[in-house]
């Protein structure tokens, strides 16, 4: 069995993300295909001036869990020609979306290291009511975070959510199932719950059938259970969550298995 089978390695973070990390497995002799399971659009108009009696609350915490989001949201305030609320705490998941924010002019910055919904809710600063603001403000898309939303509320807070960005879900293209198709094992990494379930459940079931005989990497303990629900029997927690950090726990995961 030849090792450029067994290695190959599915990605499906979006662009350009997506591009990055497999530029990365490239370098170190890892063959992927990127195939993206969404794309993110961000809202148009003036919708934030729905939320302008929110965003001037003093005891505002806005909660960025992405870089997206943080897009987004300065985006919309732009098209509203609203300032930023500086008065708010801002929360941010992980360094990449606290230095995108830095970029914007905002300081009041609290950040975790990791980028999933865990590692923000594990911060000291939003433990209860007390600690922090009572209103918290959630940038997100549609139906993400929940676990941020119920988790915070169970806390007391009083949680908003402000949607400054879609996802859309993405057909996998033909090119993209043939290759897989020439593939015995397909091993891969999830950086969210969407990419699992449209690579499971929307996309050919051949898809489901390779990708449950290879080796899965994922961001955190949830997504190592949805994973594991799914059906992969391997399923590892990558240390960090950076690309360069993926990639190499990705070289380590697929040596081990052409060995």
């Amino acid at each position: 069995m030849s090792k450029a089978l067994q290695s190959l390695v599915l990605i499906t973070r979006p662009l350009p993300k997506g591009q990055e990390l497999g530029v990365l497995l490239k370098a170190a002799g890892i063959d992927s295909l990127i195939a993206p399971a969404f794309e993110i659009h961000l809202r148009a108009g003036d919708y934030l001036r729905e939320y302008i009696q929110l965003l001037q609350t003093p005891d505002l915490c806005l909660i960025f869990p992405s870089v997206n989001a943080v897009v987004g949201f300065v985006q919309g305030l732009q098209s509203a020609t609203l300032r930023f609320p500086l008065q708010a705490m801002c929360i941010a998941v992980g360094p990449a979306t606290a230095e995108a924010l830095k970029a914007h002019g905002v300081q009041n910055i609290s950040r975790s290291e990791g980028i999933n919904s865990e590692a923000l809710l594990a911060l000291p600063e939003i433990q209860q009511v007390a600690n922090l603001a009572v209103n918290m403000a959630i940038i997100t898309a549609p139906g993400g975070r929940d676990l941020i939303e119920k988790t915070l509320q169970s806390r007391g807070y009083a949680v908003h959510k402000i949607t400054v960005y879609k996802r859309r879900t993405l057909a996998l293209s033909t090119e993209a199932n043939d290759i897989i198709s020439a593939q015995i094992s397909l091993n891969s990494v999830f950086t969210s719950s969407l990419a699992l379930k449209v690579a499971f459940t929307e996309w050919p079931a051949q898809i489901a059938a390779k990708l449950i005989k290879g080796q899965a990497l994922v961001l955190s303990k949830r997504l190592q259970q949805q994973a594991l629900d799914y059906g992969i029997k391997i399923v590892r927690v990558s240390a960090a969550t950076d690309n360069l950090a993926i990639s190499e726990q990705i070289v380590q995961q697929t040596g081990a298995s052409v060995r």
